[in-house]
């Protein structure tokens, strides 16, 4: 049975009182039977009957606050290990954790520092700002290589955002500025002031991304703390904001095709995006040029 039945206009050709009355009938469905994605405040935008999801997800749920909301599996999580170390399922904690990848030209595969078990994936890119992928649609996850493969491919310089459910007592320091202030923090980024001899403390792991603005000449540039697992590759992202006037210098960990550094823009305010990967644990890093001249 179709949801909304509107007879023809026959024998009422222009009338008002045929077309207001039609109206109305649109109207009345509209405002009692559709469920509205932004409800005018005070309308009724309850169920009134089971609502059917045919196997498809619901993304970005919060954390239950009271017996009449849905859990995540990462709360779950969370309360089955508070039970387990004999609490009473109130002392866990969940948070959430952010990690970007910028991706190359034509790249599909990408790799994350974070366990992905408990993610979901956005993209943004020019024309596109956080859209969600959809696992089977958009993408295939591989949790134990910490990777997804895209099945289509995305400009150069655009963002793959994994959100990673945390299901431990370690809270996110978004908006902490130094490395120093993230130590034990599972953040995948790190603010660095770009001036005279920089290094890129990766955290074990912990941090991928290092936002480097420029406040001067930049006389090294060398990183620490790479993930000793030898079974694993691990891949670094340097977002790098020009102040129009200082140059980069990278130390010899990083190497380069044709053996020389890309040269970055000289316009204050632009960004150049590189990322580096290591397969040695960080004795050397492959570095290109992913985006430049941002701005």
């Amino acid at each position: 049975m179709a949801k909304i039945n509107i007879p023809d206009i026959a024998t009422q050709f222009a009338s008002a009182t045929a077309l207001n009355s039609r109206f109305q009938q649109v109207e009345d469905a509209l405002n009692n039977l559709v469920l509205y994605r932004d409800n005018p405040e005070g309308e009724a935008n309850e169920m009134v009957t089971d609502l059917d999801m045919d196997y498809n997800r619901i993304y970005n749920l919060p954390a239950a606050t009271s017996s009449g909301q849905p859990v995540t599996f990462g709360q779950v999580l969370s309360i089955v290990t508070d039970l387990l170390a004999g609490g009473d399922g109130t002392g866990g904690s969940l948070t959430y954790v952010n990690e970007y990848v910028t991706l190359t030209s034509g790249q599909t595969l990408v790799t994350f520092s974070s366990d992905l078990t408990l993610a979901n994936f956005y993209v943004s890119s020019l024309g596109t700002d956080g859209k969600t992928l959809v696992a089977d649609t958009d993408y295939d996850l591989d949790i134990p290589a910490r990777s997804i493969t895209l099945y289509n491919s995305y400009p150069a310089g655009t963002v793959i955002r994994a959100k990673v459910e945390v299901t431990d007592e370690t809270v996110p320091l978004e908006g902490v500025a130094t490395v120093a202030d993230r130590a034990g923090a599972k953040l995948n980024y790190a603010d660095v002031d770009g001036t005279g001899a920089v290094v890129l403390d990766c955290l074990n792991g912990d941090v991928s991304l290092f936002n480097i603005t420029l406040t001067g000449v930049v006389t090294d540039v060398s990183v620490t703390n790479t993930p000793t697992d030898t079974d694993k590759s691990f891949a670094i992202t340097l977002r790098i904001i020009s102040d129009g006037a200082s140059g980069v210098t990278f130390g010899s960990q990083f190497q380069w095709a044709g053996g020389a550094a890309p040269t970055l823009s000289a316009v204050s305010g632009d960004r150049d995006y590189i990322t580096a990967l290591t397969i040695d644990n960080g004795t050397t890093y492959d570095g290109w040029l992913t985006a430049g001249e941002v701005g």
